[in-house]
């Protein structure tokens, strides 16, 4: 993919130091649109699927009630992906990832701050090398990073955020020496920062022929694409955007809807992530079709996104972790009943796509209610439907909103001469009535065994020939690929915002005042009221279990 081509030496290499043209050879990664028919379904709230899981896996798993606080929680380390534990190094180029769920950009090192460590960004091993002559043609095309910090020999090397609650240090702790309270590193770093994020948006709209220059409707019109409705939920004659609704959960074609206060959210998140040197974690729940069932992994639209948006929050210091926790088959309901510990409580963005496999509000209400019950981080939450976000957001003020399809920026196949004429990866995406075939094949690409000399094929004894469930309601690379972008391009015009909102707030001098960035009064207040709301569509579960699930936070204990 052209947009992701990115520069490969340390020095040289940044995001979206890349080439404008998409190549059919690099485009076999995916992104996703949930617009397959629901299977039928039972009436019941939990039907014999969640029965037999249950059973199933009772002898092992125990859920139990908990009513803790952050400090008891064990949550992951603010470097460390896993609570601590070593930190497994980025795989080297060709080799097999150590998790199918993790996907991380470089991994900080324990020791000290450094932003030369924090900032590395390793070559993309899905991605062909890029010699000399075209990093520099990269390079005057569309710029490169300049910012590197000229004291680093200067600053401490302790964690100095680590010892308040969620890293909020006061503005008037930080050390004399931080680079934080330092306006020369802060001011260039906002000077390059701006740059970098104008140039990835770029790149995502010139991947799919929205590219500059354009006539002045051609840059109005591109903007619908990934555009965020910003609702107001506590008017009760509010209704959700056009396309966004019904039994399946549909998403519009825009980029999104929210609220005004749930996008400054995910801007303070940001904020944070940025001054404390944190991670900032994303999750995905949901079905099959959201997990990439028909694709290989790394196609799917969170690990998409992943791919875009963590080399740029790399430059900024900050290290992006992006779960993909969906599950065939299954939807979140099981994964909801021990949410602390199977999604983990430290998530910055919670991604809801489970429309197909959970039409019953009760369990979506459910997956949200224990997000926002987590002991660590209480996340924004992308997803869900209309009929549940606004109540939600009405009783406790949680940061909310659904992520669109961006099919706006889809141009429609009228025939396979027209279609030739678009962007590759936009290709076969939208077809007319009258072409519709031309849509439905070769939707994926992808084998399970590529041969090379170095490995003895004949030592495995069952080698399929393609990644299995290519079935018609899975989508295919393109459009995993293509929500990847839409996600990724929300994310960004949000680091906009933070960053534009840092410059303005330090005017005077760094650093940047503690309200407009800290996170732990917020926090408290969202998890407290989930807590004490009484009603609620998960209280539809009360004659399968106990009240109490609805409003206390729960893990799973591993019984051996």
């Amino acid at each position: 993919m052209a947009i992701l081509q990115a520069l490969e030496m340390e020095e040289t290499e940044s995001f979206l130091d890349a080439s404008v043209k998409s190549s059919p050879a690099l485009a076999s990664f995916s992104s996703s649109r949930s617009g397959a028919a629901p299977k039928a379904q039972s009436s019941h709230p939990l039907d014999r699927r969640w029965i037999f899981y249950v059973a199933a896996f009772g002898t092992l798993l125990v859920l139990y009630f908990g009513n803790w606080s952050p400090a008891q929680d064990d949550t992951a380390s603010p470097l460390l992906p896993n609570g601590g534990a070593e930190a497994v190094p980025a795989p080297a180029p060709g080799a097999p990832s150590s998790s199918q769920t993790d996907t991380v950009s470089p991994i900080k090192p324990q020791g000290p701050l450094l932003y030369s460590k924090m900032a590395t960004i390793v070559p993309d091993p899905e991605h062909v090398p890029v010699n000399a002559t075209a990093q520099a043609a990269l390079a005057d095309a569309w710029g490169r990073w300049h910012f590197w910090d000229g004291d680093e020999d200067s600053r401490p090397t302790a964690d100095y955020c680590a010892e308040y609650e969620n890293r909020d240090i006061p503005g008037d702790e930080f050390p004399d020496e931080a680079w934080q309270v330092d306006a020369v590193f802060v001011n260039h770093l906002l000077n390059d920062a701006e740059q970098l994020l104008q140039r990835a948006q770029e790149a995502i709209f010139t991947e799919y022929g929205h590219g500059k220059p354009l006539p002045p409707e051609g840059l109005a019109a591109r903007l619908k694409m990934f555009a965020w409705e910003k609702l107001d939920l506590l008017d009760p004659n509010e209704t959700p955007p056009e396309g966004y609704g019904g039994r399946a959960r549909n998403r519009g074609s825009n980029g999104g809807w929210t609220t005004e206060s749930g996008f400054d959210g995910l801007v303070r998140r940001l904020l944070h992530a940025m001054h404390t040197n944190d991670q900032f974690v994303v999750v995905l729940g949901g079905h099959s079709a959201a997990a990439g069932h028909g694709n290989h992994f790394h196609q799917s639209y969170a690990m998409q996104f992943h791919r875009v948006v963590a080399p740029v929050l790399a430059r900024l210091g900050v290290k992006l972790v992006t779960r993909n926790l969906a599950m065939g088959g299954l939807g979140t309901v099981q994964q909801s009943l021990g949410s602390q510990s199977l999604y983990g409580s430290d998530i910055d963005l919670l991604w809801w796509d489970s429309g197909m496999t959970e039409p019953q509000s009760s369990l979506t209400d459910l997956f949200v209610r224990h997000a926002l019950m987590s002991p660590g981080k209480v996340p924004v939450v992308w997803g869900g439907g209309f009929d549940i976000l606004q109540p939600i957001f009405q009783q406790t003020g949680a940061d909310v909103g659904e992520f669109g399809t961006g099919m706006l920026g889809i141009p429609v196949v009228t025939s396979e001469e027209q279609a030739m004429t678009i962007p590759y990866p936009a290709r076969y995406m939208l077809c007319d009535k009258d072409v519709t075939p031309l849509c439905q094949e070769d939707r994926f690409c992808g084998m399970c065994w590529v041969d090379r000399d170095d490995v003895d094929k004949s030592q495995f004894t069952e080698i399929h020939e393609i990644p299995g469930a290519r079935v018609k309601w899975h989508p295919g690379w393109r459009s995993h690929q293509w929500q990847g972008r839409v996600l990724a391009y929300a994310v960004l015009e949000a680091l906009q915002v933070a960053i534009q909102r840092w410059s303005d707030g330090t005017m005077g001098g760094p650093p940047l005042e503690d309200a407009l960035w800290h996170v732990t009064a917020h926090y408290n207040s969202i998890r407290d009221k989930v807590r004490t709301v009484q009603g609620g569509e998960c209280r539809a579960l009360d004659d399968l279990v106990s009240p109490r699930v609805c409003s206390t936070p729960m893990k799973v204990s591993f019984c051996l």
